[in-house]
């Protein structure tokens, strides 16, 4: 689990199971929520705002719709710069900024929202 999540993402959270695991496993640690933002707007702020003395074009960050389909993934122009050589990295389309509707969400953008 995330260090930060959506509210969408919580309210799927089944708390029983989580607990029910975690007290089988005799290990608490797997029990710990996460922080709750609002909308993926506040997460992305909120997560941003945790990185003390790193300068915003500097921020290597990763933009994962699935863990199950790691087969496209959006990343900041500075992460593409560290990977862009690996044969196993291909750029797909010029870089984009990220986009929020009125309601905080990530705007669809391309294939990777469908």
């Amino acid at each position: 689990m995330g260090d930060i999540i959506t509210r969408r993402a919580a309210d799927q959270i089944d708390v029983f199971e989580i607990y029910t695991n975690s007290f089988t496993a005799c290990s608490l640690g797997g029990a710990k929520l996460p922080l709750v933002a609002e909308n993926d707007r506040e997460a992305v702020s909120i997560a941003v705002g945790t990185l003390w003395g790193v300068k915003p074009e500097t921020i290597r960050m990763v933009h994962i719709k699935n863990t199950l389909e790691l087969t496209q993934l959006r990343i900041t122009e500075p992460l593409w710069s560290e990977i862009a050589g690996d044969p196993l990295c291909e750029s797909v389309g010029d870089p984009v900024p990220v986009r929020f509707d009125a309601s905080g969400k990530v705007e669809s953008q391309g294939d990777f929202n469908r």
